[in-house]
């Protein structure tokens, strides 16, 4: 592309085929595209000094600005998908597990669907046992409140390659032009007892994806499939022992984090960050 360096609107990766194809997330526009999509915003003190494309929906503030010329962009998506994956194996059912992470959810979604986050949050919930199913579709966040039914138990297993498939199958449909790749927030309780590898199916996630949150609920939840494997880096990873009131606490925390970074334009994973 001429010796110039720009940068996929996705993902925030070079893109460096001549066909302005992204080897990070596959996402392929027209050279003319991107060239048009791309532009400096930089703060004026050292604007002359930098040759990088920022792509629409990212600022590089003039303090973000290191020694050797690089910069930190902000991501700033209009649109922002959480898809939540709930464990509803019968484990769940002791010590009133199930009612604590319907409630811990409940108030994820209702951190999401708040007024100053502007419609800015869509959602998907999935619930798995020995298979999974989509609870509910993709849909505003606020929709998504009125529509997330109550978590119930059953089955005879607990199947992570069903759950972790269908997230992926959520996350490949079609979004909208500024719409980030989405976050997955999965709560399990136990480990894989179904058929395949979790391992492989979680790779293939994170392909599709911002990055995935995993959250082990008790002690007897797979804490190194959980941390090492399904969570997209360990420090996405939190364990909550038994406390449905430290669950509810992290994920309306985490639902208040998400709404930061959606305001403000950080990338989640900055926010993630500042929960530990």
């Amino acid at each position: 592309m001429n010796g110039e360096s720009l940068y996929c609107p996705t993902c925030i990766r070079s893109v460096v085929s001549e066909e302005g194809g992204c080897p990070h997330c596959g996402l392929t526009l027209s050279r003319a595209a991107l060239v048009e999509c791309s532009g400096v915003a930089l703060g004026p003190t050292r604007e002359a000094e930098m040759s990088h494309h920022v792509p629409p929906g990212y600022v590089a503030e003039a303090a973000a600005v290191d020694e050797e010329g690089a910069y930190r962009a902000m991501r700033s998506m209009s649109t922002l998908h959480l898809i939540g994956v709930r464990d509803r194996s019968i484990s769940m059912r002791w010590r009133k597990k199930a009612r604590e992470a319907n409630e811990a959810f409940r108030d994820l979604v209702e951190n999401l669907a708040a007024e100053e986050n502007r419609d800015g949050f869509m959602v998907s919930v999935l619930d798995f046992h020995h298979r999974a199913e989509v609870m509910v579709p993709r849909m505003r966040a606020i929709d998504a409140l009125r529509e997330l039914p109550d978590l119930r138990t059953g089955g005879n297993g607990t199947d992570y390659v069903a759950a972790l498939s269908l997230a992926r199958a959520e996350a490949e449909r079609p979004r909208d032009t500024f719409e980030g790749r989405p976050v997955v927030v999965i709560l399990g309780d136990g480990g894989h007892n179904g058929p395949g590898d979790p391992r492989v199916e979680a790779r293939r996630l994170h392909k599709v994806v911002e990055l995935v949150v995993a959250v082990a609920f008790g002690e007897d939840a797979d804490e190194d499939l959980l941390r090492n494997h399904i969570a997209s880096e360990s420090t996405y990873f939190w364990r909550i022992r038994e406390s449905g009131a430290e669950l509810r606490q992290f994920f309306a925390d985490l639902g208040r984090t998400l709404s930061y970074s959606l305001q403000s334009g950080a990338s989640p994973a900055l926010g993630l960050h500042s929960l530990r």
